[in-house]
């Protein structure tokens, strides 16, 4: 599916510099940030799922820690 972005002056400059000195386009260098982004907030969101079924499955035992 198509999209546009909109990028400020500064950013875009940016982005046109780091795509030149990758030998990249443009729209591959953000295609690539926005894959490493979503992997990046699917690992802490599977964390943080983690996290909490651990904390609800062991809370007797945390409590039992607690009050020793």
């Amino acid at each position: 599916m198509a999209m546009t972005l909109r990028l400020e002056p500064e950013l875009d400059n940016d982005l046109g510099d780091v795509a030149e000195l990758l030998g990249l386009s443009k729209q591959q260098v953000v295609a690539q940030a926005v894959a490493i982004f979503l992997d990046a907030q699917k690992n802490r969101l599977e964390m943080r799922r983690t996290v909490e079924m651990i904390l609800q499955r062991d809370a007797e035992l945390m409590k039992r820690l607690e009050d020793s």
